[in-house]
């Protein structure tokens, strides 16, 4: 008896922060969903009022403590996951960001068991 596989979409907008004089990037740890336990670039989906923009600046601020300062123009990727029982088609709007504060590695009691920085060397 074969199981039914499970088709999903997903939209989201996210933030490439990176630290360059040291070669990091600041990723979260998904902490539900089909990437559970898996490193993300902070992010997720827009409320029904806000912009991408006000959707960037809640989510890193939420997931990683740090305040959005600026951001360049959008990319847009798209990504199509098999796991065992689902296929998930992922489209994401990806900004380039310049934050301020420390980041905050707590957890956001939403999304994120926490935010790191990853040496991307």
């Amino acid at each position: 008896m074969s199981m039914e596989r499970v088709k999903r979409e997903r939209f989201g907008v996210y933030a490439v922060i990176l630290n360059t004089k040291r070669h990091e990037i600041l990723l979260i740890t998904k902490k539900r969903g089909p990437y559970i336990g898996l490193l993300d670039l902070p992010g997720g989906k827009p409320e029904f009022h806000e912009t991408f923009i006000d959707t960037l600046a809640r989510e890193v601020l939420e997931e990683t403590g740090l305040t959005l300062i600026s951001s360049t123009q959008p990319k847009t990727c798209f990504c199509l996951t098999d796991f065992p029982t689902l296929t998930l088609r992922h489209t994401g709007v990806l900004y380039s960001v310049d934050v301020s504060g420390e980041v905050n590695p707590a957890r956001d009691e939403e999304d994120s068991a926490g935010a790191r920085w990853i040496n991307i060397r």
